[in-house]
């Protein structure tokens, strides 16, 4: 479990049992800036899955179809090594795309920047 999980955890865990210590929802929902619909949610998952249910999970898997190919990853890390010197972002990506339009490999300008 990673540090975040871990603070996520503890932060929902006091917010839950503040609200039982409490026994006011409301009050501790705007003591802690949670809305009771969330707050709700998290009890659920606590009840259903235990401290495992309160870590922020991920809105929708990782689409592999959608993922630049691996030859071309390493293509643009190996150039950013190259010519590590080029500060400027857009400079940079710029760069990377010619050459690797050079060689028929043709990413948008936005993927070479997110690589």
């Amino acid at each position: 479990m990673t540090v975040k999980e871990k603070r996520d955890i503890k932060r929902k865990l006091n917010v839950i049992n503040y609200a039982k210590k409490t026994g006011n929802v409301n009050k501790t929902c705007r003591h802690y800036g949670v809305s009771k619909t969330i707050y709700y949610e998290w009890i659920k998952k606590y009840k259903k899955q235990g401290e495992k249910g309160l870590i922020n999970q991920k809105p929708c898997p990782e689409n592999l179809k959608l993922r630049t190919p691996i030859e071309i990853e390493e293509e643009v890390i190996y150039l950013r090594k190259k010519y590590h010197f080029i500060v400027i972002i857009c400079y940079s990506s710029l760069h990377l795309l010619n050459t690797l339009h050079r060689k028929q490999k043709i990413p948008s300008t936005c993927t070479v920047t997110g690589i």
